[in-house]
């Protein structure tokens, strides 16, 4: 009898890049991971150089790569957002002992937090992922750790 379920699964392998990643390249791809309009423009805010209509395309077709891997994952982040958003605007709101409170709206407060938080997730998660300390299997995220790679050999 031969029993499929008790076949070990498959190896899978991990690639972790083992260069250091410069706070350059994070930014970019924090721009272009977001679909910021003028990529070019904002870069210029943190003193960098902006790249040739070339090395746009280049970047935008990386972005796709990582972004198709964690699509699967949006409604998770937005979710995450949002209590991260009511969470964080309820405290504030509460430790805000003024008259201006009545000025601020709570809506908008959750809105500027929700969408700071799901911009975050997105640029943690794609560069998580490109650089390998998380690894995407069979559905699943895990952590990586050099750790486990020693073990495993």
């Amino acid at each position: 009898m031969n029993w499929k379920f008790w076949k070990s699964p498959p190896k899978v392998t991990i690639d972790i890049m083992k260069e250091k990643i410069p706070l350059s390249t994070l930014i970019r791809w924090y721009c272009y991971d977001l679909g910021i309009d003028d990529v070019n423009s904002l870069v210029k805010s943190f003193n960098l150089m902006p790249v040739s209509q070339e090395g746009e395309e280049y970047e935008q077709d990386k972005s796709q790569k990582r972004m198709d891997e964690i699509v699967d994952l949006m409604p998770f982040f937005q979710m995450v957002a949002e209590i991260n958003a009511k969470a964080i605007s309820t405290i504030q709101l509460q430790d805000v002992e003024t008259d201006d409170v009545a000025d601020i709206e709570p809506e908008l407060m959750e809105g500027l937090y929700r969408q700071v938080s799901f911009a975050a997730l997105i640029a943690a998660f794609s560069a998580a992922l490109e650089i390998g300390i998380l690894n995407r299997s069979y559905g699943f995220l895990s952590l990586h750790s050099e750790e486990e790679e020693k073990d495993e050999q």
